[in-house]
């Protein structure tokens, strides 16, 4: 999941959160149940076309948002412990993870902490989201959704966003 995606280990980590605070529940209920109370208490996402189906980042069923995903990356990086494990396990552009062999030029490697999702068909999706140090030295939260296009488009253009965040 982490550095080398992984949607066993996705839905593994699901049925966990559900079986811890529900043990007496179907796991996957329980966690997509937590978790959509997470979205809407803890984050304020109240956005009703939001799916989580179930923790497979393949499963087209599952529906969440840029806004959402930055949501997130907002509240770990507001919450010491969660930003450390995030930065530490998130690939970096050109050097580990999924990112290893994208945005391997000078401006982007190292740069970029983020996760990959990848749905390929002639056209298919292709997201990234993590975090980048803008050019003021801000820590800045991102999220891009590509859909309906070449993966390999996409790829390009999450470079030239990228490129344009840490500019």
């Amino acid at each position: 999941m982490w550095k080398h995606s992984s949607n066993t280990q996705a839905t593994s980590l699901l049925y966990t959160i559900g079986h811890r605070v529900d043990p007496k529940a179907s796991p996957t209920e329980a966690g997509v149940k937590y978790l959509r109370k997470f979205l809407k208490e803890d984050l304020g996402q109240t956005d009703k076309s939001l799916v989580i189906h179930d923790g497979c980042g393949l499963c087209t069923h599952n529906h969440l948002s840029p806004k959402v995903l930055t949501a997130i990356l907002r509240y770990g990086y507001r919450n010491k412990a969660i930003y450390q494990v995030l930065n530490r396990e998130l690939s970096i552009s050109g050097v580990d993870g999924t990112l290893r062999g994208e945005m391997r030029d000078s401006k982007l490697r190292g740069k970029i902490h983020g996760k990959t999702g990848t749905l390929s068909h002639p056209y298919g999706i292709s997201s990234l989201a993590g975090y980048c140090q803008g050019g003021n030295g801000h820590t800045l939260a991102f999220a891009i959704m590509d859909s309906e296009m070449s993966v390999l488009d996409a790829r390009v253009l999450q470079d030239r966003l990228c490129k344009a965040m840490i500019k």
